[in-house]
């Protein structure tokens, strides 16, 4: 993991809570079970919110996963009317470049306020204790990743506090509103 600060990391555990945001359109890959397997030793600690147009209505797949039905129409009209940002409805690729706008877009209905961080990582990474790998302090980190200091898809965690100011942001709007063609 990298952390983006100039000071050691503190190995002690962390008594912050986190919330990963993943979007996951179409059938969930058969190793889901042993995915969601592998979070729960960090429940209490981190929790998992899989948006998915599989279901109808929320589930708690056990006690660090719960699935949360989203289309993706859906995501794009609860973006529109929170951030004023209008993703092209038809390009649904871009979906896992929409994971970090399922904060504003879902605080409310998923209660994301309570978590300190908030992030997103992927439905192919097997979790362990990830508690033991982070520092004690982290609320002095504004970006956990696992990638250079940068955000990356497998891990990424953003400092709640900083988040509102990210996505609405002018260039976030303008990368989802640019044209793909």
């Amino acid at each position: 993991m990298i952390m983006m600060s100039k000071q050691p990391p503190k190995t002690t555990r962390s008594t912050h809570l986190s919330a990963f945001l993943i979007i996951y359109l179409g059938r969930l890959p058969d190793y889901f079970d042993f995915w969601a397997k592998s979070c729960e030793p960090n429940a209490g600690q981190f929790h998992w919110f899989v948006y998915t147009d599989q279901i109808d209505e929320k589930n708690e797949y056990n006690p660090a996963v719960t699935l949360v039905p989203l289309t993706f129409p859906e995501l794009c009209r609860d973006v529109r009317q929170e951030l004023d940002i209008s993703i092209p409805e038809q390009h649904t690729r871009i979906v896992c470049d929409c994971r970090l706008l399922l904060y504003p877009a879902r605080r409310r209905q998923d209660n994301l306020d309570e978590f300190d961080f908030i992030g997103y990582s992927d439905l192919d990474v097997i979790y362990g204790d990830i508690g033991r790998h982070l520092p004690a302090d982290m609320m002095q980190y504004a970006l956990i990743a696992g990638h250079g200091g940068r955000p990356c898809g497998p891990f990424t965690l953003f400092n709640r506090k900083f988040l509102p100011e990210i996505c609405r942001h002018e260039k976030v709007k303008a990368f989802f509103e640019q044209d793909p063609g």
